[in-house]
């Protein structure tokens, strides 16, 4: 029979001979502690004490708890004393203190029938066990392994070897521990319980056969090895038959480990958290991964963690954890680290990356890898705004691999896994830059501050600015302050990209990438960053680039007012541009005034209908703004019955129409474009004319344009082609 291994230990009965010795009754009662760190208060029934004969192996069966012990070498006074109530869940088969006086060790024997599950648990301090969930004390109910299996003529009986203190016996390797209290768990073959137990087993074997194509092919083999032979968990289900406060909870136990025996490593989920099993079986996973190496991140683990909680910068052990629930479930605890909302939080505490490290957030790092796997470039940023992200290409399990690798190098830090991702990025997709990125909308994210300056040193006033990450051949760009620099040429932004990115300003509309900005890795985003000065060149000329563009096209769109009211206009906007067509006439320019003519003819069988439009324009000298902005269409028709005559001319003249966009600003085009909001439309207006005028019913004409509700009006509307500029 193994005596360790996925499957639960089950013994037969054995019969033992034994000491017949006289055990002394004693008083029940009440006293506060367990001599175990715990300042919980227990309650006792009667106590047996029995006179264990010296340099002699004795056997005690203590019939009023039916529990039978083993003393090796005997001597001293040994005592058993019943657990009435204390923190725990409602005793299964009792649950009893002990107290030796002798050098010996003291065995638990638990002989039973095939097929019964058995567990021996020990009230010890939680130091070193990975706690899924906050206990309510410092110490808690742990499970022990058996040391041998007694086999007899009639079954098996399994020997627990318990942990004693400061008399001599054998000690838990936790400095100043005490371990005296003690709880046996039997299920039969057959309950409920037993075959809750099996589904649970089933769970576990599931998980972890799944989660092994995720490690590293390389690495695999060994791990199958490790898995199979050195480090094989024993998992416990215990019951908790409704208890309101002690309650079991999920938990790890990587280094419970007695004298002369192999560590203990086990997997307890207690019967109502089977959801639990993907996240200890990855914490399994990790410490098979690294051996060793997981002491460190045991016996710093932090009780009462959740994602979201400060403190795990330097202590990943939970993030590994979630990697492997993620890969198996798709998400951690219902949530998706793909978000950075998941970090921040939803409700009314959420949390700003000006405020709160958000390096230091649990579920940071698992929000690096879900980064990497993710397969889709739109997500919900800390803010829960909808953002675009880089996507890295490739198989997404091979693409887990590579974070399981980043696992198995036993990274301890968030700092070790940014390194490493980058590492792998760079070699690996050729994406090395993407990184900043990716980490900025999970709230890795920084403000800063800098002074805009010429080349004499002087501030430069009306500059904004934004961070740029630019990878494989695209460009993230975060939001530019609405409140650009002073006279002290000084600035600030909340959102900047960590590690390299570039910083583009503006003056005006116009955009300039000025410098490369490289935020150490190791800054916190809750830390203000002080870029220092940032030269700039002065204002560019933009006229020779607009100059360069030969023809436009444009509209203007408004309702007719019949009778004088103030005028309200929806919209208006044009382009002039260079890559429309190649068979128009070109926008002349001579300076900064430019000017187009047209005139074209549509005749058929009934009818003639000539269309004339013209444009003038005078660019501000740096070419920012329209000064002056006119446009007139004229649209006759004439019927050849009856000589009918319609005639339609629209006229608009605009000033100081500003560039929406331009060449080489952030959307990549190679367009200027004029642009005014509804809104703004009527500060702009200088004149705005409309005839509509027919020969048989006369006509309108109006020099204002006025929204109706009934939606009736006119709209102006002109398009060109464009070619090569023309004029001198």
């Amino acid at each position: 029979m193994r005596k360790a291994g996925w499957i639960i230990l089950a013994v037969m009965v054995a019969g033992l001979a034994h000491w017949g010795l006289i055990g002394c009754g004693g008083d029940g009662g009440t006293e506060p502690g367990g001599g175990d760190g715990s300042e919980v208060s227990w309650s006792y029934g009667e106590s047996r004490t029995f006179e264990i004969p010296a340099s002699t192996s004795v056997t005690v069966v203590d019939s009023a708890s039916s529990a039978m012990f083993r003393l090796p070498t005997g001597g001293g006074l040994f005592t058993v004393r019943d657990i009435i109530d204390g923190p725990t869940t409602i005793p299964d088969e009792g649950d009893f203190e002990i107290d030796y006086t002798g050098t010996s060790t003291v065995e638990l024997l638990m002989p039973h029938d095939p097929g019964d599950i058995v567990y021996v648990m020990g009230y010890a301090p939680l130091t070193g066990v990975v706690l899924e969930d906050a206990e309510p004390d410092t110490s808690g109910w742990l499970p022990l392994s058996a040391s041998e299996t007694l086999s007899g003529a009639t079954g098996d009986t399994l020997v627990f070897e318990l942990p004693l203190t400061d008399n001599g016996c054998t000690l838990l390797p936790l400095s100043g521990s005490s371990v005296k209290k003690y709880k046996r768990l039997v299920y039969k073959k057959g309950t409920a319980h037993a075959t809750l137990v099996a589904q649970v087993e089933a769970n576990i074997r599931d998980a972890i056969n799944s989660l092994i194509y995720a490690i590293p092919p390389a690495r695999r083999p060994e791990v199958r090895t490790r898995i199979d032979v050195d480090m094989r968990p024993i998992f416990v289900v215990p019951q908790n038959r409704t208890a309101y406060f002690w309650t079991a909870k999920p938990k790890y136990i990587p280094y419970l480990g007695l004298p002369g025996i192999l560590p203990i490593y086990k997997i307890v989920i207690p019967d109502d958290c089977l959801s639990n099993v993907a996240h200890e079986v990855s914490h399994y996973l990790h410490h098979v991964l690294i051996q060793g190496g997981f002491a460190a991140f045991a016996w710093n683990s932090r009780p009462g963690h959740k994602v979201g909680t400060t403190g795990a910068f330097g202590q990943l052990i939970e993030d590994f954890a979630y990697l492997g629930e993620y890969y198996l479930n798709g998400n951690v605890s219902d949530a998706n680290p793909r978000w950075g909302s998941t970090l921040a939080g939803t409700d009314e505490s959420t949390k700003s990356s000006k405020t709160t490290d958000f390096r230091d957030l649990e579920g940071m790092a698992v929000a690096i890898f879900a980064a990497h796997t993710r397969d889709t470039d739109r997500m919900n940023d800390y803010k829960g705004i909808r953002r675009t992200v880089p996507v890295i290409s490739g198989d997404v399990t091979e693409k887990f691999q590579d974070c399981y690798e980043i696992v198995a190098q036993g990274t301890d830090d968030m700092l070790e896994v940014v390194e490493k991702m980058e590492a792998i990025l760079a070699t690996k997709y050729d994406q090395a830059d993407a990184l900043p990125a990716m980490l900025e909308p999970l709230g890795w994210s920084h403000h800063i501050k800098c002074r805009f300056v010429d080349a004499e040193g002087e501030p430069v006033a009306n500059v904004e600015a934004r961070s740029v990450c630019k990878t494989a051949g695209q460009e993230y760009y975060l939001p530019r302050r609405g409140t650009p620099s002073g006279n002290d040429g000084r600035y600030t932004l909340d959102e900047f990209h960590p590690g390299k990115s570039t910083l583009r300003i503006y003056q005006g509309t116009d955009s300039t990438d000025v410098a490369e900005i490289t935020i150490p890795w190791s800054r916190a985003t809750n830390q203000e960053q002080d870029l220092g000065d940032i030269y700039i060149e002065g204002d560019s000329d933009l006229l020779e680039k607009l100059r360069g563009c030969g023809g436009m096209y444009g509209s203007a769109t408004g309702n007719m007012a019949i009778s004088g009211a103030d005028p309200e206009y929806v919209g208006f906007g044009f382009i002039i541009c260079s890559r429309y067509g190649q068979d128009c006439d070109s926008l002349k320019w001579n300076g900064a005034e430019g000017r187009y003519g047209c005139t074209r003819t549509f005749e058929d069988t009934w009818e003639r209908e000539v269309e004339r439009d013209s444009i003038y324009v005078r660019a501000a000298i740096n070419g920012r703004s329209l000064e002056i902005l006119y446009l007139r269409t004229e649209r006759t028709s004439l019927t050849f019955a009856g000589g009918y005559e319609t005639i339609r001319i629209t006229e608009i003249e605009l000033a100081d129409v500003p560039v929406l966009y331009y060449p080489g600003d952030q959307w990549g085009s190679d367009d200027f474009i004029f642009s005014l909001e509804s809104e703004e439309m009527a500060s702009h207006v200088n004149r705005a004319y409309y005839k509509n005028w027919s020969s048989g019913f006369g006509g309108v004409e109006s020099s204002t344009f006025l929204s109706s509700p009934y939606g009736t009006g006119i709209t102006f509307e002109h398009y060109t082609g464009c070619k090569a500029m023309g004029g001198d």
